[in-house]
C-alpha cells in the first residue's frame, strides 16, 4: 500500500498543564485505483466540505483523478448504494466510510478538520450487522485490536474489524487473538457487531 502523507495542524485547549486537542486540521493523500476492481474504501475528516456524493466525485475529477461511482453501505438493508453522474445523489456523513470506483490510479488529496463532538453511529438493524466507519485521522487506536477494545469499552460489542485490501480485491479482518493490522489515516474500516450492542461510538483521539 502506498504511504499516505498527512499534515496535522493542531489547535489546543489548555487546561492546567495538560493540552487537549480541541480541533485538528488535516491534509491527506489517499491512493486510489489499486487492484483489478479499482475500489477504494476511505475515511473523511469529520469536518469536510463534501455534503453530497456528487461533490466527492467532482473533487476527485477536478483534482485529476477518475471516478465512475461513489458508494455507501446501507447497513439496514445489507447492500451498497451508489451514485453515478446523473443518478440519485446521497448525503455524506463524514463519520461513515465510503468507497469510490475509478478507472485509473491516482492520489486524491483530502482536506478537512476534526469535529471533537463527532459520534459514529453503529447500525445493527440489518442481518449482517456491518457498519463502515470513519476513524479519526488522529485516533489513538491505530490497530484493529486497539479499535475493537476501545469500541467495546464504549459499549459497542465488536466481533471483528475489517479493512479493504485494494491490491488483492479482498477484505482483511481481525478477530480477537487473530492477525492484527494497522489503521492509517484515510482508511475506511468496517466493523461487525453483535446484535446486543451499543449504537454509537465516540472516538478517542490525541
Amino acid at each position: 500500500m502506498r504511504k499516505k502523507h498527512l499534515l496535522l495542524i493542531a489547535a489546543f485547549l489548555l487546561i492546567g498543564t495538560v493540552a487537549f486537542a480541541s480541533n485538528m486540521g488535516f491534509k491527506v493523500s489517499i491512493h486510489c485505483g489499486d487492484g483489478s476492481a479499482m475500489q477504494t474504501w476511505f475515511s473523511l475528516p469529520y469536518n469536510v466540505s463534501y455534503s453530497l456524493a456528487s461533490a466527492i466525485r467532482t473533487d476527485i475529477i477536478n483534482g485529476g483523478g477518475t471516478c465512475n461511482a461513489v458508494y455507501r453501505w446501507d447497513s439496514a438493508n445489507d447492500t451498497l448504494v451508489y451514485y453515478v453522474r446523473g443518478g440519485t445523489d446521497f448525503s455524506i456523513d463524514p463519520t461513515q466510510a465510503y468507497m469510490v470506483v475509478t478507472t485509473s490510479t491516482f492520489d486524491w488529496v483530502v482536506v478537512g478538520s476534526h469535529d471533537p463532538a463527532g459520534v459514529v453511529t453503529v447500525d445493527v438493524s440489518g442481518t449482517a450487522n456491518q457498519t463502515w466507519i470513519s476513524v479519526p485521522y488522529h485516533a489513538t487506536s491505530t490497530t484493529a485490536s486497539a479499535l475493537r477494545t476501545e469500541m467495546i469499552a464504549d459499549g459497542v460489542n465488536v466481533n471483528s474489524v475489517y479493512k479493504w485490501d485494494a491490491a488483492n480485491d479482498t477484505l482483511v479482518y481481525y478477530v480477537r487473538g487473530g492477525t492484527d493490522f494497522n489503521i492509517t489515516p484515510g482508511m475506511g474500516i468496517m466493523v461487525v457487531c453483535a446484535e446486543t450492542t451499543g449504537t454509537s461510538w465516540t472516538p478517542a483521539h490525541y
